[in-house]
């Protein structure tokens, strides 16, 4: 009778997790720059990180506080903090910044065609400002596809598999699914690797940060967001 219950009160609708950052968009330069910029308001006076380092950083799953801290050169967790805080405020009100960043080829299509499957669509992101992402979304007028945003909690200075993993367990809590009826989405085997210890089917999408060999271990990989009308 318990089990009859629970399933009762669960959803029925599939619940598809999207990575937001360089699964939906394509914000590499605007990542790169928003670290620059903030170097040369705060602390002109530090070395400048070139953009084939910090892709390389990205692509190894360096999360900001890190790549922070090796460009100041300190462990000084209110220094990586304040200099966070900064960058994220640049990120949210920096018009040159939002420019920077690019709506991948073939995502509002894409996206119409999910909703029309009335699938749940959600985005999973890493960044801990939700604001920067409801601009983005509203910037690109695909805010209306998606039904919620899952972030990084602020504080939480995990890796990007334990950030994912967490964020995993509260939009299955959140929506009441069962782990067979949510796919999740993203570019980076850190975003795969919970997912698929999870029980969860898995989708890789090849971007500037990953390789097919690299997400092919943990699910289908498509070449570009729009493999999703194919698959789901």
């Amino acid at each position: 009778m318990m089990n009859d219950k629970r399933r009762f009160e669960t959803n029925s609708r599939k619940l598809i997790l999207m990575d937001f950052d360089d699964t939906i968009t394509d914000n590499s330069e605007a990542d790169y720059y928003s670290f620059i910029k903030t170097k040369n308001k705060i602390k002109p006076e530090l070395k400048e990180m070139s953009i084939e380092e910090f892709k390389k950083l990205r692509k190894s799953g360096w999360l900001a506080h890190e790549i922070i801290k090796k460009m100041i050169n300190s462990d000084n967790n209110e220094m990586i903090e304040h200099f966070n805080n900064i960058r994220q405020e640049i990120l949210l009100m920096d018009k040159e910044m939002q420019d920077k960043v690019r709506l991948n080829e073939g995502v509002p299509e894409t996206l119409e065609y999910l909703k029309s499957k009335d699938l749940i669509l959600a985005i999973t992101t890493c960044k801990s400002n939700r604001k920067i992402v409801e601009k983005l979304l509203k910037k690109f007028g695909i805010s209306h596809y998606f039904d919620n945003i899952f972030c990084r909690e602020r504080n939480n200075f995990k890796d990007i598999v334990e950030i994912k993993r967490d964020i995993y367990i509260k939009a299955l809590n959140y929506y009441k699914v069962m782990k067979e009826d949510v796919v999740v989405v993203g570019n980076l085997s850190e975003d795969l690797i919970p997912a698929r210890e999870m029980g969860i089917k898995c989708i890789g999408v090849i971007s500037n940060y990953s390789k097919e060999e690299d997400l092919e271990r943990y699910g289908e990989v498509i070449s570009d967001i729009k493999g999703l009308k194919v698959i789901l």
